[in-house]
């Protein structure tokens, strides 16, 4: 690939520089998918393009600026984390009468293992 001046499909690096064709396919073994030649060529630019998005902002100054957790400075209000025995306004006992079937205090289900 001849390096050229940035446009959306021309970067100024070699795609093969950023991520090895190797690399994709242990990611796709990883990921458990088929990938055809021409997939492993398009997913090695298109992560090329991610990796170039990346670099360029690491290069972006952020040394005089705050780390930032929102923009709109809103605060996360949550209640009070406490145990509740059960639904309220419910009584358990109740709902251990209504389950099809119960025992020693428990909701009996069908296994979900094999």
């Amino acid at each position: 690939m001849v390096r050229r001046r940035f446009t959306p499909d021309v970067f100024w690096y070699k795609v093969e520089d950023m991520i090895s064709r190797e690399t994709i396919a242990k990611l796709a073994e990883l990921s458990r998918i088929h990938l055809t030649k021409d997939e492993e060529q398009k997913f090695q630019e298109d992560i090329g393009r991610i990796l170039d998005y990346v670099k360029k902002l690491e290069e972006v100054e952020t040394g005089v600026m705050a780390p930032l957790a929102s923009i709109t400075g809103a605060k996360n209000i949550m209640r009070d984390d406490a145990a509740e025995l059960h639904v309220p306004g419910s009584n358990p006992k109740d709902l251990l009468n209504a389950a099809p079937v119960s025992e020693d205090g428990y909701v009996k289900t069908r296994s979900v293992w094999n």
